[in-house]
Formats: structure tokens, sequence, C-alpha cells
């Protein structure tokens, strides 16, 4: 499961935690854009441009799962490159999507039916997919991909 760092109350992501627990990605706002922060040395690196907002890490740590807040796009981030490549279009009402660990499927929340649910689609495509939840707010993996936390508003 991914572990994130949130404020107080849960409604600010600040940033998805590697794999490997030893890096922090943070979601500064304020069109500062993404930021890599190594815990070891505490050295925080700049990543790509302001428009995106990082909500998971691929397994192997090499890409982040993010959204282009401007053109409302579901994108990867290579961390080597951070020039994101778009995977599709957001739909309506839709929030971040966080992948599984063996790397084949994303689960995420949506709105678009009105009220918040949440979503198991094959990934990269997204073609094959199925509703798992109502009321959902958050998802995340466990650490074997086999089960998934939905968190709801109770």
């Amino acid at each position: 499961m991914t572990r994130r760092t949130t404020s107080g109350d849960g409604s600010r992501v600040l940033g998805p935690w590697s794999v490997d627990s030893q890096r922090l990605i943070l979601n500064r706002g304020n069109n500062k854009g993404l930021a890599e922060l190594t815990l070891a040395s505490g050295q925080v690196r700049p990543i790509g441009d302001a428009k995106v907002y990082a909500s998971d890490w691929s397994a192997d740590g090499a890409f982040l799962a993010a959204f282009d807040r401007i053109q409302n796009l579901e994108v990867m981030i290579p961390l080597q490159d951070p020039r994101p490549q778009t995977l599709r279009a957001r739909q309506q009402g839709q929030m971040y999507f966080q992948l599984a660990p063996d790397g084949k499927r994303a689960a995420y929340v949506t709105s678009e039916s009105g009220t918040a649910q949440a979503w198991v689609a094959s990934y990269p495509s997204f073609a094959d997919k199925r509703q798992v939840g109502d009321g959902a707010r958050m998802v995340f993996w466990r650490g074997d991909g086999k089960e998934l936390l939905v968190v709801t508003r109770d």
C-alpha cells in the first residue's frame, strides 16, 4: 500500500511515499509544482512543472501517476525525464488513481454518476473496469495487491 502524508483533516495530500519509504513527493501547490524529498539527506529536487499533481509511484519507483490540472489528463511522469506522458483524459468527477503493485490494474474514485464510487480498471488501457464500492473518498492497494481498501465518508 502506498502511504500518503496529509493535512490533519485529510483534505490535502502532500505527496505519495516511494515504495521503499525513502522518498516523498511533495505536491507543493501555489504553482510551485512537484518536488522529490529524499528523507536521509533532506534534499529537495524539483520535478516537472506546476500543473501536475502526483497521486502514486509505480512499483519500480521509475514513474509517478499524476494528473494534469490544466488539461484534465491522467499522466505518468518518468522521474528521469519529468515530461508527462498522457494516459487518457480524466472522467468527469474523477479523483486520483492508484496503481496496483503488479502494475496491471489501477483503482480510482469518481463521482461521474452523481455519487462517489470506487472502481478498478485494467492498466494502462482502463478498458476493463468494474465498480467495487460506493461512498468512496480514497482507495489504497494492500502491499501484495490482493485487496483494495476503500475509504468512505463514514
